[in-house]
């Protein structure tokens, strides 16, 4: 049974559609649409949306979105997606995506974007890391590190944007011989502008 709750408040109002089992922490105008077993939480103006068995919060003006078993955490003016069994995380205004049940990691004004089961994060001044055939993007002056396997142990694959044919913005992921190589998948080099536009996939 689908429970519909508006109240007022000291300083203006909540709105939450919930389901069975939530719990709900709203700030001042946050709104929140919930489905069973999930816990939320908004700063003013934040809007969260979890599905089942999730966690999300949302700073002040922040935008969460959490399907199933999930974790969305946003700052101020942060932004952050993920699908079942992933976690996305940003600081303030920072953007993080999760297509599947990878984790994406985004600090201040940073984006971290990472397909199925893959694992990018980007702090401030560019620094991606991306797991077993993850994918990763950095800013300028940023750092890429993506694990690879060479046939008898897991390694480490650490590039540096500006050197080497490291360009900044442009999403790499590693071949079997621990070189960084563009990630060809729709469209012949992905950017981190082309890989949040939903057309692409």
């Amino acid at each position: 049974m689908e429970d519909i709750l508006m109240y007022e408040t000291f300083s203006g109002y909540k709105y939450a559609v919930t389901n069975y089992k939530v719990v709900l922490d709203l700030g001042y105008k946050g709104r929140a649409i919930v489905g069973d077993f999930s816990t939320v939480n908004t700063d003013e103006f934040g809007v969260v949306v979890a599905g089942i068995d999730s966690t999300v919060t949302s700073g002040r003006k922040g935008i969460s979105v959490a399907k199933e078993a999930s974790t969305a955490i946003s700052g101020r003016d942060g932004i952050s997606v993920v699908q079942d069994m992933g976690k996305a995380v940003t600081d303030t205004s920072g953007v993080a995506i999760v297509i599947g049940s990878g984790t994406a990691i985004a600090g201040r004004s940073g984006w971290a974007i990472t397909d199925a089961d893959g694992t990018s994060m980007v702090g401030d001044d560019g620094i991606a890391t991306a797991g077993y055939n993850g994918l990763a993007a950095a800013g300028e002056g940023g750092e890429l590190r993506v694990r690879w396997f060479d046939g008898r142990r897991y390694r480490t694959a650490v590039a540096y944007v500006g050197e080497d044919g490291i360009e900044a913005n442009v999403v790499y992921r590693v071949d079997d011989s621990g070189k960084f190589v563009r990630y060809a998948g729709r469209s012949n080099a992905r950017t981190t502008d082309e890989i949040t536009d939903p057309t692409n996939f």
